[in-house]
């Protein structure tokens, strides 16, 4: 139940986002007069800047909690152990550190 309204309010904040961005400019300085008192009276454009880093931070956690399953693993390894395409047993190709370790392993011997 939690889950899926955190998936709810992820899409809702899709479309607050997107409200915010391509309509007029009067709501963004509505929003900053409102707020300029807290904030010491901020500049404009630095006003701009911090609302959109607040904005899509609090985007991105909202889609984060809300799939987080998606991120258990990099690449996606989780969902290709499930369905049998992968297997632990096969080694993945070696990073850049596995490497350049093997490398100089090799050249100083």
């Amino acid at each position: 139940m939690v889950q899926k309204l955190l998936a709810a309010t992820a899409w809702v904040s899709i479309a607050v986002l997107a409200y915010a961005t391509l309509t007029h400019v009067e709501f963004a300085y509505s929003t900053y007069y409102r707020l300029s008192p807290f904030l010491m009276r901020p500049d404009m454009r630095g006003y701009a800047h911090f609302e959109h880093v607040v904005a899509f931070a609090v985007f991105g956690a909202i889609f984060a909690s809300a799939y987080r399953r998606f991120s258990e693993t990099p690449c996606g390894e989780h969902e290709l152990v499930q369905s049998g395409h992968y297997h632990q047993s096969e080694r993945s190709p070696p990073s850049r550190t596995e490497l350049g370790q093997q490398f100089l392993s090799d050249d100083l011997s």
